[in-house]
């Protein structure tokens, strides 16, 4: 922690360097994600700095990702009862042949920020995600280029977005998908399996939301307001359900072989309990008061 703040405050010299690039929150996700061995954190941090500034993340023009933005097929919605903000994601508003995999990306990462600032402003530093797979039609939604997006987007997430990702929750899974996910579950750590559950039952979503706090079409009584998005109109085609499985299957066992490496995230294998919820949480306001000494310490 010494070293993080002193490498801040040497390369930026000034305080708001330290609230931004060496808060609790943040070196908690690494501590974490490394297994709390300081030298891997520590290298792991000056990775994601020299990112940060590099790419400026947090910097991305809306008019980059106008599309995106106004597509449909991700926007944050209110949050769990955690109070964990939830990033919903519809496949069916990905339209392949409107954009492009770098603004795809791009798009990512600008909610993946937007998620985090959100995240800190709710005091839970977590997010979660509603994967909404219904409606997803191979001829409009499957993009060839898919497999490359996700392995670049899982690599994103462990190297620059450690540890924020709360709980997934993927909606109308069929049966080729359950299949698949039985395959992919051995190669995931236990810590990364809890977080991800599939929803045949929408009134299963709410053990995990607030009716309020949940769209109708999930099972909640939110309405979604138009002013937030443009939302697609859809139809529905059950003649094409193989064709979307075949789909699917082609983008899957592509990135099969990535999803070890995704799922051990550097951590140790093991159940994940409130325990480790409640160890996170004190790791993180030690943390916090560690460096609140040593900048206090630094000032006088």
């Amino acid at each position: 922690i010494e070293k993080i703040t002193e490498d801040t405050r040497a390369k930026f010299e000034n305080r708001d360097a330290i609230d931004t690039f060496a808060n609790a929150n943040m070196i908690t996700r690494f501590f974490v994600a490394r297994n709390r061995d300081s030298a891997k954190s520590y290298e792991m941090w000056k990775n994601w700095l020299e990112w940060r500034i590099k790419e400026a993340p947090d910097h991305i023009p809306e008019e980059s990702i106008h599309y995106e933005l106004n597509s449909g097929k991700a926007f944050w919605f209110r949050h769990d009862k955690k109070g964990n903000p939830c990033l919903i994601v519809k496949v069916r508003n990905h339209f392949p042949k409107e954009t492009t995999t770098e603004k795809t990306l791009l798009f990512g990462v600008y909610m993946l920020e937007k998620g985090l600032k959100l995240a800190e402003k709710a005091g839970t530093s977590k997010i979660c995600v509603l994967w909404d797979r219904s409606g997803f039609d191979r001829e409009k939604n499957f993009d060839s280029s898919i497999s490359q997006l996700l392995r670049k987007m899982m690599k994103m997430l462990q190297e620059y977005y450690a540890e924020i990702l709360d709980a997934m929750y993927v909606t109308h899974p069929n049966m080729f998908y359950k299949t698949i996910w039985a395959m992919t579950k051995p190669f995931l750590s236990a810590r990364t399996r809890d977080k991800i559950r599939l929803i045949e039952d929408m009134n299963t979503l709410l053990q995990y939301f607030d009716p309020e706090n949940l769209l109708v079409e999930h099972g909640g009584t939110a309405e979604l307001e138009s002013s937030m998005l443009v939302e697609q109109e859809i139809t529905f085609d059950k003649e094409r359900s193989i064709q979307n499985e075949e789909a699917e299957e082609e983008v899957f066992y592509d990135c099969l072989s990535h999803f070890e490496t995704f799922g051990q995230e550097g951590s140790e294998e093991g159940d994940f309990t409130e325990s480790h919820v409640d160890e996170e949480v004190k790791l993180r306001q030690k943390i916090k008061s560690m460096i609140s000494k040593k900048t206090m310490f630094k000032q006088s």
